[in-house]
């Protein structure tokens, strides 16, 4: 089930942020749409229809998931930890 899933992703994200932050150890997750060859891949009968609920009607690539990703990476995110980013295009 998608929503008990993604529930205990979030709080395993909340959990292990608090348990690292003593040590300086950021946790956070990046959920996204991805692009309908993953879709398929994961067994999506209909990616088409998902596409069409997103306001930017695409699915997400490599590309975008991956500034959010890079920066953090950076110095710039050492002080972001259990967030939760969802690219998701709108949708």
């Amino acid at each position: 089930d998608y929503k008990a899933s993604k529930a205990a992703l979030d709080a395993m994200n909340v959990r292990l942020a608090k348990a690292g932050a003593p040590n300086n150890t950021l946790v956070n997750t990046v959920a996204s749409i991805i692009d309908a060859a993953l879709n398929q891949k994961l067994g999506r009968t209909n990616p088409k229809k998902h596409i069409q609920a997103i306001p930017f009607k695409r699915a997400g690539k490599a590309e975008d998931i991956a500034c959010i990703v890079l920066f953090l990476a950076s110095d710039g995110g050492d002080f972001i930890t259990e967030g939760i980013f969802t690219i998701a295009g709108g949708g």
